[in-house]
């Protein structure tokens, strides 16, 4: 048996803050923020470079990503001068967004980079440590249980852990098709996984091996 770390989900929340440079730029080059949304939504904004000013490319991008109606982009802000600065108008819901660069003309070696990122931290985090009762994220010698009524809905990739054990009942783990919602798979491993298992008195177990 492992050591047993349990979903308490008392972390602080934190906005999310990720930063983006163009660099290299050459006139007919093509950068392009890919952000996919909470709900399956991909929007794509791009902006093709009249000159070599990274003061140019972002303020243009800023522009596309604040007029968006794109349910991928509305909920974050953008800012900044010769980077893209995109901020979660809300402490603890996360957002997913990448950067790119494609060749116009001139150098190869365009890039949109994301160069700081403050991490999205809160109670329906996986990957918030505050939200374990070990006070660390959980890793390959541990038991997991996730017991209450949680709604865990962002950290999802950690398909490098193989746990123990998995052990879930009465939470929310992703988002829900019911809603009209992509749902959004926790990425992680088990020798061992118990779904929707009753705890109490009296226990009716699903087993699922992993």
């Amino acid at each position: 048996m492992g050591t047993d770390n349990r979903y308490v989900g008392e972390a602080a929340t934190v906005v999310q803050v990720d930063t983006f440079t163009p660099v290299n730029i050459v006139a007919d080059d093509v950068f392009i923020l890919t952000s996919v949304g909470w709900d399956g939504v991909t929007e794509v904004l791009s902006y093709t470079a009249v000159d070599t000013s990274a003061t140019t490319v972002s303020a243009a991008l800023i522009a596309l990503w604040n007029s968006s109606t794109s349910s991928a982009c509305t909920g974050v802000t953008a800012s900044g001068s010769a980077t893209v600065i995109l901020t979660a108008d809300t402490a603890g819901v996360a957002f997913s967004v990448a950067g790119s660069a494609t060749q116009g003309g001139g150098a190869d070696d365009q890039a949109l980079n994301r160069v700081a990122t403050t991490k999205n931290e809160g109670p329906s985090d996986y990957s918030s440590v505050g939200n374990w009762s070990l006070g660390i994220m959980p890793i390959s010698t541990h038991d997991v249980f996730i017991e209450g009524a949680f709604t865990i809905l962002y950290g999802f990739s950690q398909s490098a852990v193989e746990l123990d054990s998995f052990n879930e009942s009465g939470a929310q783990i992703g988002t829900n098709p019911a809603d009209g919602w992509r749902p959004v798979p926790l990425e992680v491993r088990a020798a061992v996984a118990e779904i929707g298992y009753h705890y109490g008195p009296s226990r009716v177990t699903q087993k699922v091996p992993v």
